[in-house]
């Protein structure tokens, strides 16, 4: 078995993105389109830290060459295959071709990809809505629309000043009652001693979670924030390897993994990561990063 055709397209899409750390004007795509045995699959990718020219030269030069080389004996095979061959450098790119391997997979034995997965009926899932950071009136409507929508959890972007954070928090709080979950994001905002100040005052104001709190030189750093301070810990760019991975755990460094895709490098590698993660009691949420 082996790939017949791939086709890759790059593009850009205009987006109203800031964060505690940085901004952004677009987000950058690509999409995979692969043929094995009569059989069309469909994969796509946020470029997670990277840019579509770094990634066109690496599919031209490395990627592409390769895939279309790669023989196997089956779908599960081939991605396993190119898993090991590219391992934690193009991850982003590796979540497009592997999303479109597993949509092969499915019609190769004409059932839905959620079976694939063991999950053989549709399921309920809660699902979280991010705020970025904006003015008040900005994130009031926001937050208003998915409340509307049914949702209850939200994710506030914080990170830029800790006093002004918490007063935006209250704010919140105050605003929508006690039935919405808040959780927050401060994109390693802070800094550890911030940190330690600032989570019991987030406690207080019934926050759930703190994504990436701080800014660290050593898992140590998150380790003694948890510690210090009950607010469950979640990571995500924190966690971008396997490698990343056993030193959070043998660290102690976290609760909670937010699993992007296009940070680990598709479903393959999610899975192996989660199990992971079950196994040394860390939950999972599933994120995504301006995915299509």
């Amino acid at each position: 078995m082996r790939i017949a055709q791939i086709s890759c397209y790059l593009f850009s899409v205009p987006v109203d993105f800031r964060i505690a750390t940085t901004s952004m004007a677009f987000s950058h795509h690509l999409l995979v389109f692969l043929e094995i045995d009569g059989f069309h699959g469909f994969g796509s990718a946020p470029l997670y830290n990277r840019m579509a020219l770094k990634s066109a030269w690496d599919l031209r030069r490395e990627v592409l060459p390769w895939v279309r080389s790669v023989k196997s004996k089956s779908i599960m095979e081939l991605r396993e295959l190119v898993n090991h061959q590219f391992g934690d450098r193009y991850n982003s790119i590796l979540y497009a071709i592997d999303s479109a391997l597993w949509d092969i997979e499915a019609k190769l034995k004409i059932v839905p990809a959620n079976h694939l997965l063991g999950v053989s009926t549709k399921t309920s899932v809660q699902i979280t809505s991010q705020v970025f950071i904006d003015s008040w009136d900005r994130v009031l409507t926001s937050i208003k629309k998915q409340v509307e929508r049914g949702i209850i959890d939200i994710k506030v972007k914080i990170g830029l000043d800790h006093e002004s954070d918490i007063a935006f928090i209250r704010k919140i709080r105050q605003h929508f009652g006690d039935d919405l979950n808040i959780k927050l994001d401060a994109n390693r905002g802070y800094n550890l001693e911030q940190a330690i100040e600032i989570g019991p005052r987030f406690e207080k104001l019934a926050v759930s979670l703190w994504e990436e709190p701080i800014r660290w030189t050593s898992w140590d750093d998150l380790r003694l924030l948890r510690e210090s301070v009950p607010l469950p810990v979640m990571l995500d760019e924190s966690v971008q390897t396997l490698e990343d991975l056993e030193n959070a755990l043998e660290h102690e460094a976290m609760d909670i993994l937010n699993l992007k895709l296009t940070r680990c490098g598709g479903i393959t590698r999610a899975l192996r990561l989660a199990n992971i993660c079950a196994k040394q009691g860390v939950r999972v949420s599933v994120g995504c990063s301006e995915d299509l």
